[in-house]
């Protein structure tokens, strides 16, 4: 089973109910009981991706635990198709093509998001090089089945039920189909008058967007419902109560990239990370976030090869400086409150109060920066073939490797990270300044690894330019180079574990199953464990009053006195709330470490972990723990 943190918390308990679901009734349920009081299955995204066609059929094929990390994978290889096709319908050769789908399917920006478990993120990455294709050939060559492919996309991406990721790559699909009308009607390629191609453009402008709308009516079924709850009965509504002016705007800046993960797309290693698989991911993160779990790497020769493609050549310009712009307005508005325009992001962009972590649309950068190198590979390629130009093609490689050599020397004698605490992160704390200290021999060899691979890059560009290699061998060792790259900062971000040993019951669930067979009256389970947010009990069809869920009920939560991540007050200090809810179990070590049905009262201090071997205990017998 691969490792992630979302599926181990809550992903695989909700997919195998809904997979049991459609398995035994034969039908999509219309609510999870299993967490938090239960949540409306569809309108809350009780199983995420549930009516997305590749998880689905997945779910009906394999074993949950099975499907969950093979949608994954198919993912993946299905980002390097639809990237190798964009290129091609951009005019870009086979080699461009192919060094931007290998580059963008390993970029561990879309790899490293398996660790945390965040398969939604993993499905719209996949899928924004496949819409952009089909918009492009909508625009030169327009017909029902373009339009067609444009709808079937955009519902496949709203199916994902990432609607945050879904947002903002529909804007930037919205902002390149605008570019393409008007690069159609300024076209003096085209024999038309003026008004012919004012026209035409306006004609497939609008057929884009009907192809479009017809894509969110297939997903209405989902999309509108879940719109509904979100801003209406979702918990999400408490925070969008309890945060207002500033601090609405600091809530959705949170999770936004600071000035180190900046660096981290340079040297991937500058800023650490909170993955226990590798020596320099283990507790290593001394960024501004709480924890990091995933990366936002591009690829270091990806980016030199963006910069070659604005180096002469008359290919499409006016596309290039498109995506520049694309990448440099995503990155900074990753940066969130880093930057002076992210108070014009939010007060221009429509929405944004609804949404946190600006991180995600690293995604956009990532897929402008691929873009581009497609177009230095290309750029590369023709030089060795008309013979001019290679001055400034090597001048951009050498540049390059020479400021990575000079971050090398700096790293390497403290300079830089001494630079840098004292100028853009002068309020680290003591704990985040060891963390640093005792990971500068990970940084310094980060800092040596991509000047390799640079200079290695540099040197067979020159070896080519000299007839020494021809292109395919140029081809060959870039694409090693770039996969190895990629690979080395993917492989702490993928790891895998035994499936049956985490999902065994333990004794107190065994316990509980034991004493509830053939019971049919309903029942649920309080559990202390993880500050309450434990869901394993819900594998084996517990139902839990308490739990984790990302869009669970608003008025339930206000009910159990719950607030955010917090703690269910109200389950722990009132006795009339939890009968109730109908708590007959309560994991936890209480006073005298036994483990209580119906207890008469509790502690607000008993929130440990559930005792290894049960005691049941009859209300009448059980003495509340004194504290």
């Amino acid at each position: 089973m691969l490792v992630g943190n979302d599926t181990l918390s809550l992903g695989y308990v909700a997919r195998a109910f809904y997979a049991d679901a459609l398995t035994q009734l034969g039908a999509i349920p219309g609510w999870a009981p299993l967490i938090l009081g239960g949540t409306p299955f569809l309108e809350a995204l009780s199983a995420g991706d549930a009516l997305y066609f590749p998880s689905t059929a997945l779910l009906l094929l394999f074993e949950p635990y099975r499907a969950l990390g093979w949608k994954l994978v198919i993912h993946v290889v299905a980002a390097g198709f639809f990237m190798f096709g964009w290129i091609r319908a951009l005019g870009g050769s086979r080699f461009a093509a192919l060094v931007a789908g290998t580059g963008y399917m390993l970029a561990p920006f879309f790899v490293s998001l398996v660790n945390p478990g965040h398969d939604g993120k993993m499905f719209v990455t996949a899928l924004a090089p496949l819409l952009f294709w089909i918009v492009e050939r909508h625009f030169k060559n327009p017909s029902i089945r373009s339009i067609c492919g444009i709808s079937l996309v955009v519902a496949l991406i709203i199916y994902t039920t990432h609607f945050q990721m879904a947002y903002f790559l529909f804007g930037a699909v919205g902002a390149f189909a605008i570019f393409r009308a008007v690069e159609f009607w300024l076209s003096k390629d085209l024999d038309l008058s003026s008004s012919n191609r004012r026209r035409t453009a306006g004609s497939r402008f609008l057929t884009f967007i009907v192809g479009a709308l017809l894509g969110l009516g297939i997903a209405a079924v989902q999309f509108f419902p879940a719109a509904n709850y979100v801003t209406e009965d979702s918990r999400r509504i408490q925070t969008t109560r309890e945060a207002a002016g500033e601090a609405s705007r600091e809530w959705s800046s949170s999770w936004s990239l600071h000035p180190e993960e900046v660096m981290s797309l340079v040297i991937p290693e500058f800023v650490g990370g909170n993955v226990d698989s590798t020596d320099w991911t283990t507790q290593t993160y001394w960024g501004r976030n709480v924890f990091k779990h995933n990366h936002e790497y591009i690829g270091i020769l990806l980016l030199l090869l963006s910069f070659v493609s604005f180096v002469g050549g008359t290919a499409r310009p006016a596309l290039r400086w498109f995506f520049a712009g694309l990448g440099a307005t995503g990155l900074l508005f990753t940066l969130g409150t880093h930057t002076p325009l992210w108070s014009l992001f939010y007060e221009l962009v429509p929405g944004i109060e609804l949404f946190r972590a600006p991180s995600q649309v690293i995604f956009l950068v990532g897929f402008s920066v691929v873009t581009l190198a497609a177009f230095g590979v290309d750029r590369i390629l023709v030089t060795k073939q008309e013979g001019v130009g290679w001055r400034a093609v090597e001048r951009v490689l050498w540049v390059g490797t020479g400021c990575l050599g000079l971050l090398l020397l700096l790293a390497s004698t403290g300079v830089l990270t001494a630079v840098w605490t004292t100028v853009l992160y002068s309020d680290i704390t003591p704990e985040r300044q060891e963390i640093l200290q005792n990971s500068l021999p990970f940084l310094v060899r980060g800092a040596g690894i991509v000047f390799l691979f640079s200079m290695a890059t540099s040197g067979m560009t020159w070896l080519l330019r000299r007839g020494y290699i021809g292109s395919v061998g140029w081809l060959t060792g870039l694409l090693i180079l770039i996969s190895a790259d990629a690979l080395r900062i993917d492989k702490p971000y993928v790891n895998t574990m035994d499936f049956e040993q985490w999902a065994a019951p333990t004794e107190n669930i065994q316990a509980i199953l034991q004493r509830e067979q053939g019971n049919p009256e309903p029942y649920r389970l309080l559990s202390f464990r993880q500050r309450s947010q434990d869901v394993a009990p819900a594998l084996h069809g517990i139902e839990l009053a308490a739990g984790h869920h990302p869009n669970d009920l608003s008025r339930y939560r206000e009910l159990i006195g719950m607030t955010g991540s917090s703690e269910p007050r109200n389950l722990y200090e009132n006795s009339n709330i939890r009968r109730l809810l109908n708590v007959r179990y309560i994991f936890g070590r209480l006073g005298d470490g036994r483990f209580y049905t119906r207890p008469a009262m509790l502690s607000s201090s008993c929130k440990t972990v559930d005792p290894l071997k049960p005691i049941f205990s009859d209300p009448a017998s059980a003495s509340p723990p004194r504290g």
